[in-house]
Parts: C-alpha cells; sequence; structure tokens
C-alpha cells in the first residue's frame, strides 16, 4: 500500500514540517508540459504569496528526463528556487505519492493516467487539465478539480482553492478515494474478467 510509504519524500529533501507540497509526477518529456507547472506555480506565488507562505508551499517534480536541465533553467529564470525542486530518477516514483498534499497534471495529452489513479487511492486531493481520459477519473469536479488543460490562470486558482478550503480539498480526496476503490479493486477487476470469459 502507497500510504504506508508516507513521509519518504519529505525526508529524503528535508521538507520542512507542515509545508503543502504540490507535486507533478512523469517523466520530463514534451507531451508532459512541465513548462506549465512552472507556470502555474510562479502563477499561484504571483496572485497568492499570503497564501503560499501561510502554508509554506513547495513543488515538486518527480521523475527525470531529457528536458531537466532547460526546466531547471526555467524554474531558476521564474524565480521558483529553491521553493521548487526536481527528485531526478527515482526508483519507484508513485512510492512518493504520499506526501503530496495535492497532486496536478499538466500534460497536454493523456490516456487514463496512473498516477491521477494512485493519488486518489491514496486520498490525495487532484488539480489536473481536461485532456484524455482525466474526467473519467475526476467526473465534472467531483473527485478532483478539472481546469481546462492550458490555462495557467485557472490552474493557480483551482490550487489557491485547494489550499484555503481544506475541507473542499479533503472532501474531493475522499470521494476520489471512494472512486478508485470501488472501480479499481482487484476483485472488482476479477469479477469483470470472470465476466468476460464466461461471455
Amino acid at each position: 500500500r502507497l500510504d504506508e510509504k508516507r513521509g519518504q519524500l519529505r525526508e529524503l529533501f528535508h521538507l520542512p514540517a507542515g509545508a503543502a507540497v504540490i507535486g507533478l509526477v512523469g517523466r520530463l518529456t514534451a507531451i508532459k508540459n512541465h513548462r506549465r507547472f512552472l507556470a502555474v506555480a510562479a502563477r499561484l506565488r504571483e496572485l497568492h504569496p499570503d497564501l503560499c507562505r501561510r502554508h509554506n508551499v513547495r513543488f515538486a517534480i518527480i521523475g527525470d528526463g531529457e528536458l531537466r536541465e532547460p526546466l531547471e533553467t526555467e524554474a531558476r529564470a521564474l524565480g521558483l528556487l529553491p521553493d521548487l525542486f526536481f527528485t531526478g530518477n527515482l526508483d519507484d516514483q508513485l512510492a512518493y505519492l504520499p506526501d503530496l498534499s495535492i497532486l496536478t497534471l499538466t500534460s497536454d495529452n493523456e490516456g487514463t493516467p496512473l498516477t491521477i489513479i494512485e493519488a486518489m487511492a491514496c486520498g490525495i486531493p487532484v488539480v489536473a487539465g481536461d485532456v484524455g481520459g482525466v474526467a473519467d477519473l475526476l467526473g465534472d469536479s467531483e473527485r478532483g478539480l478539472l481546469v481546462p488543460h492550458a490555462n495557467i490562470d485557472a490552474f493557480a486558482g483551482a490550487l489557491a482553492r485547494l489550499l484555503a478550503e481544506p475541507a473542499t480539498a479533503r472532501e474531493l480526496a475522499a470521494r476520489g478515494q471512494s472512486f478508485v476503490r470501488e472501480q479499481y479493486a482487484v476483485t472488482r477487476l476479477l469479477r469483470d474478467l470472470d465476466t468476460l470469459y464466461q461471455s
């Protein structure tokens, strides 16, 4: 169970106790659009500086890839360092999910993102762009906040809302967790396979 690994990311990167960690998980490739994540982080800090200070917000890019160097350069230019950190290549990226306060996904395209399913299973609220199969997971912002995928202000606003409204974040996370446990449980998958074979 992933939630049993809680604390590993914060310990590894010496994060302050109580810091809100907004993270993105995935290989550093163009389709994942980490540049958009950087722009969202910068806009959140620009529009909501008091909120970011109050929650001691940190930003995590979990994963590695060929775009790391230009992304680090851009993060530096945007003044996001040291509050934004790159984990680099980790043996088990998903093991670090439980330490995120919010998972976000800024991809240009997705199928059905495993990272969102895993985050929801851990009870982590999600803010994601409306691409591919994301809406099938989040519904109409019923189980996470769904935003237009290229709208930086919408992303920043959704993140600010979850930081400012912890009760809303908890409610969305609880709904997401229930949904994933019902729809993606091993027992349900086995039952579906049995039905398929029987038919």
